[in-house]
């Protein structure tokens, strides 16, 4: 057992940018504030620590597959394979009475294993129709010709709570996450002179329900098991051109449900809703709409909460109940969906003397929801996948170098000087990619909401358009600012509705038309290349050296641009490289021996 997701013991400490933007009501806002300045101020705008009470939980989950296939010869020329695989996933448990439990959100108690009616299992059913049929054919309609398809179902366990783990040993009576949420985007919960306040873990109620109070954070999911599923069908044709080169022309789609979200498993149910944003400069002002007319004063972030005191489902949000909670919740529902479509085409060509050759080319279409403001919109951050590149072209070969015995030059030489010549293999890599897709942003978004007022994938303007003077193009290097221009920024967009240049700011408590990640950054080239050289040693043994280039030609590829349209001198601007797994994509040399024996 460990951490919740990486909420330190110690606390995460957030600092809202509106906290400096001076956005309290009976005041004007003169800017969209600065996260360090409210730092300054000592004013804690949301808090979350992990807290433990036992270690000693584990968790433990049975699971069963079964499969059968088959393959049919239907004529000389075309073969039939199918079969059906059902997977059973059964409920995870826990080690013992009170070694974890799950938060209901109908109750809005927290099931207590083995206390109560609750088992160590906590009720949860579990699906027995996760069926998963397959089927591909193979036809040869010419000699050289050959025609494949396919479809399939597979099903998943998801990840980081999902379906095992990170969720009933991560609750209370075991462990919690305090979470403290500011009730407006101006406001704090505690200034860091004084401190968060303590947190206790309450005795464990005898009917195995514990209500969740308030400020207390727990991972969840739904109480029936709803695995991930993926649908995914190709059509494939293979040509043989020559005796030494093939064309591959396919088709590839897939489409997901139950599935967790482009770039996280969780989502917060206790989301506050836009509606009833404002930023009026006082109560006298405020439209009618946006009057609490339980408090008679503006809505606050908590009250636009679903599971808060009822009042968000006047704003349009028909789910949740009164439970006071104005904490965010992660909660593992498996309701998102996805989708990929792709032409694919692969070329290879072998020549005489060792050299081989291989080209592929990728279009492709990823799209898929977003875990923000799901709960309310599912539609709002749906949209381009963030980690699809829409082109991609590869080419690499091979080449056996033709020196030393077997081959056309020193095809005769003695074993020192074959030693010396022989035994060297070539290859290389050159790549070529679009760009990643990012989401515009602009500047003055913290005053027309705040459910995601610091420039996340919400915080998008409207298309006003044409933009044929809004040119997403990576200039010259600036060796004064280290940085590259990628567009030029618009002008700002003080007031709501105003244009600027394609660009239009939304009206408060409104999200801009522009889709998440609409927009694609700089594309990427590359090269790698090796060199190997085998010796032979007595008793078949062998020993090779190997030198590899890892961009060999110490091409920069350009990071994504600061997305702000509007932002001045840094829009627009790429102030680092796309960054490999070793932490850096410039120019990197391995060298290598192996020895076979």
């Amino acid at each position: 057992m460990g951490l919740n997701n990486g909420e330190l013991r110690s606390g995460n400490f957030i600092f809202h940018a509106a906290g400096t933007a001076g956005n309290a009501f009976g005041t004007t806002p003169g800017s969209s504030g600065l996260g360090y300045g409210t730092f300054l101020l000592g004013d804690v705008s949301n808090f979350d620590r992990t807290q433990t009470q036992n270690t000693n939980a584990q968790e433990r989950q049975k699971r069963g597959f079964f499969f059968a296939q088959d393959q049919w010869r239907a004529t000389p020329t075309l073969t039939v394979n199918y079969g059906l695989r059902w997977d059973i996933i059964f409920p995870e448990s826990v080690n013992g009475k009170g070694q974890g439990g799950l938060l209901d959100y109908n109750t809005g108690d927290i099931r207590i294993a083995g206390y109560g009616p609750w088992g160590t299992n906590l009720n949860v059913g579990k699906d027995w129709t996760n069926f998963a049929p397959r089927i591909g054919l193979a036809w040869q309609a010419r000699p050289n010709t050959v025609f494949r398809a396919g479809y399939g179902r597979a099903y998943g366990l998801g990840w980081s709570g999902n379906n095992f783990g990170e969720v009933l040993t991560f609750s209370y009576p075991t462990q919690v996450t305090q979470s403290l949420n500011s009730a407006t985007n101006y406001s704090s919960v505690f200034a860091l002179s004084q401190g968060p306040p303590g947190y206790t873990f309450a005795p464990i109620p005898a009917s195995g329900n514990y209500p969740l109070p308030n400020g207390i954070e727990v991972p969840t999911r739904p109480l029936t098991i709803v695995l991930p599923t993926l649908d995914a069908w190709n059509l494939t044709m293979q040509q043989q051109l020559t005796p030494t080169m093939a064309l591959q022309i396919g088709y590839v789609g897939s489409h997901g449900i139950h599935n967790q979200f482009d770039s996280s498993n969780q989502a917060s149910n206790n989301q506050p809703t836009i509606r009833g944003f404002n930023t009026c400069s006082g109560v006298a002002g405020c439209p009618t709409g946006d009057i609490n007319p339980l408090t008679g004063l503006p809505y606050t972030q908590s009250d636009r909460r679903p599971f808060y005191n009822g009042t968000a489902q006047t704003l349009g949000v028909t789910y949740g109940e009164p439970y006071g909670w104005t904490q965010d919740f992660r909660y593992n529902a498996n309701q998102a969906t996805s989708s990929y479509q792709a032409l694919q085409v692969v070329f290879n060509k072998s020549y005489a003397d060792g050299v081989q050759l291989m080209a592929n080319y990728t279009w492709s279409k990823a799209r898929a929801h977003e875990s923000d403001y799901y709960f309310i919109n599912p539609r709002a951050d749906y949209g381009n996948s963030y980690y699809n590149r829409p082109q991609a072209f590869v080419m690499n070969g091979n080449w056996n170098l033709p020196f030393g015995r077997g081959h056309k030059i020193g095809g005769d030489s003695p074993g020192w000087v074959n030693q010396i010549i022989g035994g060297f293999l070539l290859n290389g890599t050159w790549t070529w990619e679009s760009g990643l897709p990012f989401t515009p942003s602009y500047q003055l978004c913290a005053l027309d909401q705040d459910i995601d007022g610091q420039g996340g994938t919400l915080c998008r303007p409207n298309w006003a358009g044409p933009g044929e003077s809004f040119q997403l193009k990576a200039g010259s290097f600036n060796p004064t600012t280290h940085s590259v221009s990628y567009f030029t920024p618009v002008a700002l967009m003080a007031t709501n509705g105003q244009v600027s240049g394609p660009f239009q700011r939304p009206q408060v408590a409104t999200f801009g038309n522009i889709q998440r990640d609409s927009f694609y950054g700089p594309g990427l080239i590359n090269v790698d290349a090796s060199i190997a050289k085998t010796f032979n040693l007595p008793k078949s043994t062998t020993f090779q050296l190997t030198a590899q280039a890892f961009n060999l030609f110490n091409h920069p590829n350009l990071g994504q641009p600061n997305s702000c349209v509007d932002c001045g001198g840094s829009s627009g601007l790429i102030t680092d490289i796309v960054a490999s797994q070793n932490g850096s994509s410039m120019r990197i040399l391995q060298f290598a021996g192996k020895l076979q024996f």
